[in-house]
């Protein structure tokens, strides 16, 4: 059984009767209708069909709810079952892309993302745009593509403000925090997710601070940490990125004293999220502010960061390690 809310409003349900042994081919064709239905000009596109096995169907439906409960680490443990049931299950490889991604783990992210094409291959040419933007994003060698690819697909669906926040991102990378403002300003930000509202203000905030204003970043910050506080349920990852910014924000003001509080309390949230990479960034960080701490021991940190970066394919981690170092 599927439940859909239409964009007039309208709910309906779709069902499917099946029993145990026809529950797999059962759930694929109610996947099918369900595609007809959200997007009737793809009806006859070719969409890959789901796996005839029902165990993997089970445990991906599992990673869906633990996915919907903000729930990361039960969603990575169910997708992973998913997989070993069904190693070419394309759509358990893109959550487990998903996953990974949010904790930093970019290699193990781009080896998912390519099995997850590879496996639903023959797509329609609007869902492999996504599919190839989202694998452009995760290889920081590609970002000039990734960003031309979210710029697209921004001004094609403009109510899809997962990508518009991608877009701003990358522009931000790409030196241009003057116009990844931009896209994150206008009324449609007013139907925005919880989630989606934080990832804004906290994009906004690295936009202002990219162009020197400082103030406007430290207002922005803030307004995030009261929308992060108002439910804080699988918020870690956001919280230990605003208490990264707010930290740094305060470091840049001078008539501050320079403290590692900050920069701690951000390592907890990452310990909290299941990002060990980032927590240990944060630590690091905070070492530096500390006056107890040796120069020896800062070249170790800085060593042992700059390996697990590296194995884990986080090149952005990898150059605030060293631009740090030299700041140190």
């Amino acid at each position: 059984e599927a439940r859909l809310t239409l964009g007039d409003g309208r709910r309906v349900t779709l069902r499917e009767p099946a029993t145990a042994p026809t529950a797999a081919r059962a759930i694929d064709a109610l996947a099918h209708r369900l595609t007809d239905r959200l997007v009737p000009t793809l009806r006859k596109a070719p969409w890959p069909s789901t796996p005839q096995d029902l165990p993997a169907l089970q445990a991906y439906a599992a990673a869906a709810r633990a996915w919907d409960a903000r729930d990361w680490a039960n969603a990575e443990r169910a997708a992973d079952a998913s997989v070993a049931a069904a190693p070419t299950f394309g759509l358990a490889h893109y959550r487990l892309a998903q996953l990974a991604s949010l904790r930093g783990a970019r290699n193990e992210a781009r080896d998912h993302a390519a099995a997850a094409r590879a496996a639903l291959l023959p797509l329609p040419a609007e869902a492999d745009a996504v599919m190839a933007a989202f694998t452009a994003w995760l290889d920081d060698t590609r970002r000039g593509e990734a960003l031309e690819a979210y710029a697209a697909l921004a001004s094609r669906y403009p109510a899809r403000l997962d990508f518009a926040l991608a877009h701003a991102a990358l522009l931000i990378h790409a030196g241009e925090p003057h116009q990844a403002a931009r896209v994150l300003e206008g009324d449609r930000w007013r139907t925005a997710t919880p989630l989606q509202a934080i990832r804004r203000l906290l994009t906004l905030a690295d936009a202002q601070r990219s162009r020197l204003a400082l103030p406007e970043a430290r207002r922005t910050v803030q307004d995030a940490l009261q929308h992060i506080a108002r439910d804080p349920r699988g918020r870690s990852a956001e919280l230990g990125r605003a208490r990264m910014l707010a930290a740094a924000l305060e470091s840049q003001d001078p008539s501050r004293p320079r403290s590692p509080a900050l920069f701690a309390l951000a390592g907890e949230a990452y310990e909290a999220a299941g990002d060990p990479l980032h927590r240990d960034y944060a630590r690091f960080v905070a070492g530096t502010y500390d006056p107890a701490m040796t120069p020896a021991r800062m070249e170790a940190m800085a060593a042992q960061l700059l390996a697990d970066a590296r194995r884990v394919g986080d090149v952005p981690i990898e150059v605030a390690i060293l631009r740090q170092s030299a700041w140190a």
